[in-house]
C-alpha cells in the first residue's frame, strides 16, 4: 500500500512550501518501485531530492542508519515522515528488542523520534451510509456487518471491497465474453486464458464506486487509489492531524502540526 502514500507525501511537502528532501529506503524490489514512483512525483513539482540511501540487510549497514541521535539529525531542523504502519511494528517490537544491537538507548530513540510525520493508507468511510456500489445500496442488516467488522482491521474492510471489485468487474463482463467468437463464459475461465483476464481488468479499470472503504477506484497500473491518514508521534502517543483526500488532492486538516523547538 506504500504506493498510494506518496501523493500525500508530496501533498503534505506542498503545503509548506519546502523545496528539498532527502530519501532512506529499504533496498528491497517493494520499496524501490515505491520510490522511483515518489522520485517522480518530487519532480513533478520541482522538489530538490539533496541525497537518496538505502538500507542493505547488511547488518552493520544497518546499525549506521540508526544513528540519528547521535548524529543530531532530528529536532526543530529535521521532519521525519515515515510509512505510519511501522509505528505498529515498533510498539509490538519494543519491549524485545535487543537494545545492546545499537547505540541508543530506548529513551534516545524516543527522542529522535519524537515529532516524526506518518502516513497510513486510511480505508475507513465516516457515513456508511455513502456506500454505493455502483447503484446498489448495502440493506440495514448489511450496513450492521460492516460496522462490525471495521472494530477488527482495515485488512477485513479492504478485502470486503476487493470481493465488490470482483463481483462487478465479473458482471460486467458477462455481456462482453457472450459476443465474443467463440463465445465465453465465466465458467470457461483458466488462469492461461489472457484475452479473458485482459478483459476483466478493463471492466476493474472502469470501476469508480463508494465501498465500505470509501471510494474505490483504480489508475492506469491498477492501483488502488486511497485516502491517507496523517499523524503525528508525540511524546509517546500517535496524534491523527489530518487526511489527505485523494479524489480533491488535498489535506484535510484535524489539528496543527505540532513543531518541535522554536
Amino acid at each position: 500500500m506504500d504506493y498510494v502514500l506518496n501523493p500525500a507525501r508530496v501533498q503534505f511537502i506542498k503545503s509548506f512550501k519546502w523545496s528539498r528532501v532527502a530519501i532512506i529506503f529499504d533496498d528491497i524490489e517493494y520499496f524501490r518501485w515505491n520510490i522511483k514512483n515518489l522520485i517522480q512525483l518530487l519532480n513533478n513539482e520541482e522538489i530538490d531530492i539533496l541525497t537518496m540511501e538505502s538500507i542493505s540487510h547488511d547488518p552493520s549497514l544497518q546499525v549506521q542508519s540508526l544513528k540519528a541521535y547521535l548524529e543530531g539529525m532530528y529536532g526543530r531542523k529535521y521532519v521525519w515522515m515515515i510509512p505510519g504502519w511501522l509505528n505498529d511494528i515498533s510498539r509490538d517490537s519494543w519491549d524485545t528488542f535487543d537494545w545492546k544491537t545499537i547505540p541508543c538507548n530506548r529513551e534516545q530513540v524516543r527522542e529522535a523520534m519524537d515529532g516524526y510525520i506518518g502516513f497510513v493508507a486510511d480505508p475507513y468511510l465516516d457515513d456508511l451510509d455513502e456506500i454505493d456500489f455502483n447503484g446498489v445500496k448495502p440493506s440495514t442488516s448489511q450496513k450492521q456487518f460492516i460496522a462490525s467488522i471495521m472494530q477488527f482491521n482495515t485488512d477485513l474492510i479492504l478485502s470486503y471491497d476487493a470481493i465488490m471489485v470482483m463481483a462487478l468487474a465479473m458482471n460486467a463482463s458477462l455481456s462482453l465474453l457472450s459476443q465474443q467468437t467463440p463465445r465465453q463464459r465465466l465458467e470457461d475461465f483458466t488462469y492461461d486464458n489472457e484475452d479473458m483476464a485482459n478483459l476483466l481488468l478493463r471492466e476493474i479499470a472502469k470501476l469508480n464506486f463508494t465501498g465500505a472503504s470509501g471510494k474505490v477506484k483504480f489508475d492506469e497500473k491498477y492501483s488502488r487509489q486511497s485516502n491517507v491518514g496523517i499523524e503525528q508521534y508525540r511524546e509517546g502517543n500517535i496524534t491523527t492531524i489530518g487526511k489527505y483526500k485523494n479524489d480533491l488532492g488535498i489535506i484535510d486538516w484535524y489539528s496543527g502540526v505540532q513543531w518541535l523547538g522554536k
